[in-house]
């Protein structure tokens, strides 16, 4: 057989809008459990058969997917050349080009060869996807200027063994074709190049890990030409934009340079303290110099957008779009509306805004609710079919209210008495005018998910658990559906804390500035919320509620005392402006809520069947010689110090691997560490559990928490009961996938 020359692709990808710049990751083709190894081309003379050979990398399974203009003759053999008979090929099309997928099973972890023929010369597209393990291969374009950015691509999972045979380089699809860069190593498996841009549009690149592991990904990044300059916000009022006599559009006046003339598109943001409520864009033929593009939002956005402003004009992008479309400037803010009440908004037609399906306090009803826009005051329809788990209508509703002219909130509500588990739809809610019902406005679908109170709830520890009162500040957050916050006594949160699960305080609870909370409060307190602070979910307090008009609760409110709004906006003119999304309902039976009994630890036994025990120095030295720590480190040695850091004096990288279930014990009987142990810029990639036993325990510079393999695993800090007093010096950090802290080891 001829011997064939494999080069990289360099395939074409579509501008990614306004992203700035992309992180990737392992792709895997539609291939869920499996990691894309190479992209290769291949090219094949007609009638003489050629041979690829594909290395599993393990004994797992591989997948091999061939791509061509033309059917193509495959079998897969052995390395004694003997058939291989657990091997599928699989012949189809797509789109017009014959695709051939073989699916190799696993195996003994040795190569298989691919014996390909074609009727005709042609040229072939090889992809192949393998078991990732515990490989992970990532890249960003970081850019530094129009013309040219950073690229970085990391790899953990690999031995510093099969590393030094290995070469890392990238394909740069360049306005003038492909440019191929070989990037540097910088130690600890992270390699460095710089990679040309195409000022003013999206430049893709392919790179690519060669050597005994092969891993291949795409990234990329989008810059700006630097030919104009979005200046700031010049003012903004309510118009006119139809002529027809009523106020229905928000305009916004942004001041901008360009060098030269021609077509402009702005687009921006418009985003409050709870995020991005709206975008708008604005077009305008422009001289070269000064000129100024007006953005136009709808006001049935302000309405759907749910916030009363003023708005943070955010994420601007300014493009040229004549003679091509061009990049030319980007803000990430540039000005501030003024305040737009969602009362007093003018309404030009009927609308139902921001639809809701949620169980009321007493869980004998599913409420379904929305905000409502009528030009005309007067007795209005409110209509909706509730529709259960396999479809089926459940139940249909209607009522007439009587509604004045401008915005209010609008409610039906369903028994859910008997219920069985499972997703509920309301997907037709609908408002018409009670004489006139051909007048009709039809709000977005909602859902909720019924669970059976009977079962038991799903086995789950939260993120943060204090057995004391709890303060967060200073941008903390947690992601991931478990990321809760229980305390014993009383909660608060400022300064851009994001809780992604839910809060439950055994006492009051303080939210302010920008604090949000994406599932539900309960509080065996008061809770006081102002600011833009947010709630995702529903609010239960066992004594009064005060609140702000500016902060927001997207489900009910339920307390044993008062609601009551601290600057004199009543309960309907806060749902009617969105500030409260659900049913509000005060003077009710609530029952404070159960904080379980915490658990007593001391130090690592042998509760943790399965787990490694190791100490901190043992662990400092492990993760230096995984990142090839120079051999003069004192992170090689038997006194590796109390901070784990990136630099070479420690640990060399940043990356700090978990490949199987391990226990550190770093309390200062065992590490010397009178002040306790710190992380500095450090990431714990988690292909397993890890359980850190610590007196304290510090982070420097943000500690980022991933999941290797991209599945659910638990980062245990345990602060053993022989301490003195639980001090915690952890200020920002991210937690991605699943971590939790602070739970019990598990049982024998």
């Amino acid at each position: 057989m001829p011997t064939v020359n494999l080069t990289a692709a360099a395939p074409t990808f579509a501008s990614a809008g306004a992203t700035a710049s992309a992180a990737t990751s392992d792709v895997s083709g539609g291939q869920p459990d499996l990691a894309q190894q190479r992209i290769r081309v291949l090219a094949l003379a007609g009638n003489a058969p050629s041979q690829l050979e594909v290395s599993p990398e393990g004994a797992g399974t591989a997948q091999v997917q061939l791509w061509s203009d033309s059917a193509l003759g495959v079998s897969v053999s052995k390395a004694d050349g003997e058939p291989d008979s657990l091997a599928v090929v699989t012949a189809t099309e797509q789109d017009g080009a014959h695709v051939t997928v073989v699916s190799l099973p696993a195996g003994d972890g040795a190569a298989r060869f691919l014996n390909i023929t074609s009727g005709v010369d042609t040229t072939i597209g090889v992809l192949t996807y393998v078991e990732p393990g515990v490989v992970h291969f990532g890249a960003q374009v970081v850019p530094s200027g129009p013309n040219e950015g950073s690229l970085v691509a990391t790899v953990t999972g690999v031995s510093a063994e099969n590393l030094a045979h290995s070469t890392v380089h990238a394909v740069v699809s360049t306005a003038t074709g492909t440019t191929p860069v070989a990037l540097q190593a910088a130690g600890g498996g992270v390699y460095q190049a710089t990679v040309p841009l195409i000022p003013g549009g999206w430049t893709s690149v392919d790179v690519n890990l060669d050597g005994p592991i092969s891993r291949t990904t795409t990234t990329g990044a989008v810059t700006a030409d630097g030919s104009a300059q979005i200046v700031g916000s010049t003012g903004d009022r309510l118009i006119d934009a139809d002529d027809d006599g009523t106020l229905d559009t928000l305009a916004v006046d942004v001041a901008v340079h360009t060098d030269e003339p021609g077509t402009f598109e702005l687009v921006a943001d418009f985003s409050t303290g709870q995020g991005v409520a709206f975008s708008a864009p604005g077009t305008a033929v422009l001289a070269a110099g000064d000129g100024v593009l007006t953005l136009h939002a709808p006001v049935a956005a302000l309405i759907a957008g749910g916030s009363d402003g003023p708005y943070t004009l955010t994420h601007g992008v300014l493009t040229r779009t004549s003679g091509g479309r061009a990049r030319v400037a980007t803000a990430d803010s540039f000005g501030t509306t003024g305040s737009y009440p969602m009362t007093s908004l003018p309404v030009d037609g009927l609308g139902l805004y921001t639809t809701t399906l949620q169980l009321d306090p007493t869980g004998t009803a599913l409420v379904a609710g929305a905000r409502a826009a009528v030009v005309e005051g007067g007795t209005y329809r409110v209509a909706g079919t509730l529709t259960g788990p396999t479809g089926e209508k459940v139940n249909l509703q209607s009522v007439d209210v009587d509604l004045p002219a401008g915005v209010s909130y609008v409610a039906l509500t369903y028994n859910a008495t008997g219920l069985i588990a499972g997703t509920y739809t309301i997907g037709d809610l609908s408002i018409s005018a009670a004489e006139n019902p051909d007048n009709e406005a039809i709000g977005a679908p909602a859902t909720f998910d019924l669970t059976d109170p009977s079962q038991p709830a799903p086995d789950s520890s939260p993120t943060v658990r204090s057995t004391s009162s709890l303060t967060l500040t200073n941008q903390f957050r947690t992601t991931g559906p478990d990321g809760d916050v229980v305390t014993a006594g009383d909660f608060a949160c400022n300064s851009s804390v994001h809780i992604s699960g839910s809060v439950t305080a055994a006492g009051n609870v303080s939210m302010t500035n920008d604090c949000q909370v994406d599932g539900d409060v309960r509080s065996g307190g008061s809770v006081t919320l102002d600011a833009t602070a947010a709630i995702g979910g529903d609010l239960v307090a066992v004594g009064d509620v005060t609140l702000q008009s500016t902060v927001t609760v997207s489900g009910s409110v339920s307390a044993g005392g008062s609601v009551t709004s601290i600057d004199s906006r009543s309960v309907a003119q806060l749902q009617e402006s969105g500030a409260i999304g659900g049913a509000v309902s005060g003077g009710l039976p609530i029952e404070a809520p159960t904080i379980p009994a915490s658990t007593s630890v001391t130090g690592p036994d042998d509760n943790w069947p399965g787990f490694t025990t190791t100490s901190w120095q043992h662990w400092m030295n492990q993760i230096a010689a995984a990142n090839s720590a120079p051999s003069w480190s004192p992170g090689l040695t038997a006194s590796p110090g109390c901070v784990m850091a990136p630099w070479g004096a420690s640990v060399n990288g940043t990356d700090a691997l978990i490949a199987s279930p391990t226990v550190i014990d770093a309390r200062q009987g065992t590490t010397g560490c009178s002040n306790g142990v710190t992380l500095q810029g450090m990431t714990l990639r988690l292909g397993a559990d890890l359980v850190v036993y610590a007196d304290q325990l510090s982070v420097i510079n943000g500690l980022n928490i991933q999941s290797l393999d991209g599945k659910a695993h638990e980062l245990r800090l345990l602060v053993p009961t022989t301490t003195g007093a639980c001090r915690s010096t952890v200020p920002p950090h991210s937690v991605r996938r699943s971590t939790r802290a602070a739970s019990p080891p598990p049982g024998p």
